[in-house]
């Protein structure tokens, strides 16, 4: 797998360092970057780097460990996957208990559209969660 982006987080910790130092060589250097996605988290979305962007030393360090990078990062992707589908769950019981008439059914389409929709999400979420604690547990 090739390594596109990076996040500085998933970087620092590739590398063993502080991250303080490379948030700020990053800003003064102005190594390319873009907003991530908030997956459900309070705060600013994290900044996603463009790898093939960052300094020679750095990319460098990174070829040796790609893999380590990655493998930083996985169980903070997974604790916000597993509470991103936690809240998918919750919105979702919410929304069928408020549009539900009492036999159950949905009269609106664009309601019952959309917890399809937030249930096809759920599924795949929860397809991702038990492939990754599938890989974590070594199977």
């Amino acid at each position: 797998m090739i390594l596109r982006e990076i996040t500085m987080r998933q970087l620092t910790e590739a590398l063993g360092v502080s991250d303080t130092a490379y948030i700020m060589r990053a800003r003064r250097e102005g190594w390319p970057c873009r907003p991530g996605p908030n997956n459900g988290c309070k705060g600013r979305p994290p900044r996603l780097y463009d790898v093939s962007g960052l300094p020679d030393d750095i990319r460098q360090r990174l070829l040796r460990s790609p893999a380590e990078a990655l493998n930083a990062a996985a169980p903070e992707l997974l604790r916000r996957l597993e509470v991103s589908t936690t809240e998918l769950v919750d919105y979702r019981d919410m929304m069928r208990a408020s549009c539900s008439a009492p036999d159950g059914t949905i009269a609106d389409p664009g309601d019952e559209a959309e917890v399809r929709s937030l249930s096809l999400e759920i599924e795949r979420n929860q397809a991702a969660i038990a492939r990754a604690r599938g890989v974590e547990a070594g199977e």
